[in-house]
């Protein structure tokens, strides 16, 4: 795992995805978290999603969705359409919580699902403190997009 991981890092360097200035005049996407409504109980599953609408279409993105791991662990993460078509990678043994990578030698330009995270719940949660952090999000130029 850790390998396609370091795979998808180098790709993304390769196309050029280290941050740079944003791009002047690209059209702002929206990043969506959606986590549970509702109270979860110690051993139970639930799932988080990352959706994207606005797309002005990306060639890499990476991202950290950052949790207390010690109320939670993710289990599994499986890429939506959005993805759809590049080269996805996730880690999920990193310090914050999770990190996802895509890489794509063409612009992906579909909105909806980025990805879906699956949790276990490690104690009873009511305040999910989950978030997005440490988005590169941007072409094959170098250039970083609008979010």
């Amino acid at each position: 795992m850790k390998r396609i991981f370091s795979m998808a890092l180098c790709a993304m360097l390769l196309l050029g995805l280290a941050p740079a200035a944003s791009a002047a005049g690209s059209s702002a996407a929206e990043f969506a978290l959606w986590r549970p409504g509702k109270t979860v109980q110690a051993g139970e599953t639930f799932e988080v999603y990352v959706d994207i609408k606005n797309n002005p279409g990306f060639t890499g993105l990476s991202f950290a969705l950052t949790f207390d791991k010690s109320k939670m662990e993710c289990t599994e993460v499986t890429f939506g359409e959005a993805t759809q078509g590049g080269l996805t990678a996730d880690n999920t043994s990193v310090a914050e919580g999770v990190r996802i990578a895509v890489a794509s030698s063409s612009s992906l330009k579909k909105n909806g699902r980025i990805a879906t995270f699956a949790f276990r719940a490690k104690t009873t949660i009511s305040e999910f403190g989950i978030g997005i952090g440490n988005v590169d999000f941007g072409v094959s130029s170098g250039e970083q997009l609008a979010y």
